[in-house]
């Protein structure tokens, strides 16, 4: 669903509710619904074409394991059987070659996600994390100096901590279209339900039971380590981006947390479409002599768009240093619950699942303010010849 026309039945929804129109509040509520299963009887026909299209040219589907054909049949029983509008849970685990699945179509069909360093931790609850602090490799024997010096280049994070709760729905008759329907439809609508919420917490996040974004700066105080506080990022107003605009930009990710440089490579600049259109494609694109539209920049630099990031706005930095983990978690369950339906042939499924992200350091993003970005041109110098006598 568009989150502009989301937004708009969200507040048409708490204006119903705060002048005591039931009658508007419901129809809010069926017109959400209706967007929501429009979109999702999409999604049942563009997996049903696919399938077509594989058994007409022979490919054939991947076959799937006893395990997985287990945890299928257990998703079809629940659905079927429980409608009293509790949360029923799944009591097979979902196998860790589903959620594989489930991850690789978020990278597959979210070219954010993809540019980052993500990295499925596959139920594990910690990660090594490289800080980044000099002195991680160095030359003598091994004693206990070293082995502390070298130790302190790496922290443990947590991944357990935040617990993201994945909605959709299906409806009970696509529960008799087949193991591999039902099998692509999981991971299909579970996958964009999970990276719909991860894109905005990875560009937005403010580390309260989520990741910490993009746009934001950690700040540690000096005197209490555990004195932690998470704040925006101070924009760079950026009117065109010249040689000298990026060139800035590229100086400051430069600069690591150890205060020494480093190489800057996988930049990228994530905005959101309306800016991509309206802005970055008239600051990059231009028409040269020969007529042709051409598309430069001074440094090298990927262009991604992502509609968590605000209007106004550009998000420049290093994708490959933000890490951002997810797993299944300990018991990976599944569960039904019919207390968010509105139809009755309709169940909503939930994924819960362990995330968890931030950027290695400070320096990593940079925030533009592209309120006045103009667009580029073509110059052409023209040097008059003096005429001889």
């Amino acid at each position: 669903m568009n989150e502009d026309v989301k937004a708009k039945m969200v507040a048409d929804m708490k204006a119903a509710v705060k002048e005591g129109k039931v009658e508007d509040f419901a129809n809010s509520v069926v017109e959400m619904n209706d967007e929501t299963m429009e979109k999702l009887e999409a999604i049942k026909n563009q997996i049903t074409a696919e399938m077509e299209e594989m058994k007409a040219s022979n490919k054939g589907e991947r076959v799937l394991s006893a395990d997985e054909k287990k945890w299928l049949d257990c998703v079809i029983e629940t659905a079927k059987n429980s409608t009293d509008g509790s949360m029923a849970p799944i009591t097979e685990q979902m196998p860790i070659t589903v959620m594989d699945e489930i991850f690789q179509e978020i990278e597959d069909t979210h070219e954010l996600i993809r540019e980052l360093n993500f990295i499925n931790t596959k139920g594990k609850v910690r990660w090594f994390h490289n800080t980044g602090k000099s002195g991680a490799a160095g030359w003598g024997s091994l004693t206990a100096a070293i082995t502390d010096e070298i130790k302190s280049g790496f922290d443990v994070k947590e991944v357990g901590l935040y617990k993201l709760s994945a909605f959709s729905y299906i409806a009970k008759d696509w529960l008799d279209l087949g193991y591999e329907w039902l099998m692509r439809y999981c991971v299909r609508v579970l996958a964009e339900a999970i990276a719909e919420a991860l894109e905005d917490a990875i560009v937005n996040g403010n580390g309260s039971s989520k990741p910490i974004g993009m746009i934001k700066d950690v700040i540690v105080d000096d005197e209490d380590p555990t004195d932690i506080t998470i704040q925006d990022k101070t924009p760079v107003v950026a009117t065109d981006l010249g040689a000298g605009t990026l060139g800035d930009v590229f100086a400051k990710l430069a600069i690591g947390r150890n205060g020494k440089t480093r190489k800057v490579a996988n930049v990228i600049c994530v905005v959101n479409s309306q800016e991509y259109y309206k802005k970055i494609i008239p600051a990059v694109m231009y028409r040269n002599a020969l007529g042709e539209y051409v598309q430069r920049t001074a440094l090298p630099i990927k262009f991604v768009v992502s509609e968590a990031v605000a209007n106004n706005k550009a998000v420049v930095g290093m994708g490959k240093k933000y890490d951002l983990l997810l797993g299944l978690g300990v018991d990976g369950k599944m569960e039904y619950s019919d207390e968010f339906k509105f139809l009755d042939d309709v169940r909503t499924i939930k994924q819960k699942v362990l995330a968890n992200g931030l950027a290695k350091d400070n320096n990593c993003f940079v925030v533009l303010d592209t309120t006045n970005l103009k667009a580029d041109y073509f110059n052409v110098k023209v040097v008059e010849e003096e005429a001889s006598i």
